[in-house]
């Protein structure tokens, strides 16, 4: 940008030395035209000078705020990666709980299905049992009153006063059967 500036001060230079020499030529306005020129030279000299601080002043500013932008851009970026890796490490620690969560919960329905198999299989074993139970204490009741029948058929009367005086807290009774026959 630098050597634009001074070739187009050159140029400008050149054009000015261009229009001077009509002026020049002429010898009444000889010496107030090389006032006049010499002035317009020296303006020309301090705009370019001008000029040329402007552009470099820009240039820096142009600079400064490149790598201003650039500085935003990366911390940008920075944050943005650092961001990604939150996500993903909190993503993948979410997978994990959730593959857990769902091996726990496979975990607990097999429990439950098995203890409700567990469960199924007691009731049955416990309604077997008071079947067996029923059928037993019905045995023993039947054998019981067959024995009570057969012992009062056979007992004779002197064995039933012996029986009555083993038991003395029994009110007496006419029959010769033992009490817990009925």
């Amino acid at each position: 940008m630098v050597h634009g500036a001074l070739a187009e001060s050159e140029e400008e230079r050149r054009l000015a030395k261009d229009r001077a020499r009509p002026a020049e030529t002429s010898p009444r306005n000889y010496s107030a035209r090389a006032d006049a020129e010499e002035e317009l030279l020296r303006d020309m000299e301090v705009l370019m000078g001008e000029k040329i601080d402007a552009e470099s002043r820009l240039e820096q500013e142009t600079s400064r705020r490149r790598e201003a932008v650039n500085e935003v851009r990366k911390a940008a970026d920075e944050e943005k990666q650092q961001l990604l890796t939150e996500t993903e490490n909190k993503t993948e620690s979410l997978r994990d709980q959730i593959s857990q969560l769902k091996s726990d919960l496979v975990r607990c329905e097999s429990d439950c299905y098995t203890v409700k198999d567990e469960n199924a299989d007691l009731r049955d074993q416990i309604g077997a049992g008071r079947g067996r139970l029923e059928a037993k204490s019905s045995d023993l009741t039947s054998k019981t009153d067959e024995l009570g029948t057969e012992l009062s058929r056979r007992m004779t009367p002197r064995y039933c006063s012996l029986w009555r005086s083993f038991r003395p807290y029994r009110p007496r009774r006419k029959s010769c059967s033992p009490m817990w026959i009925h």
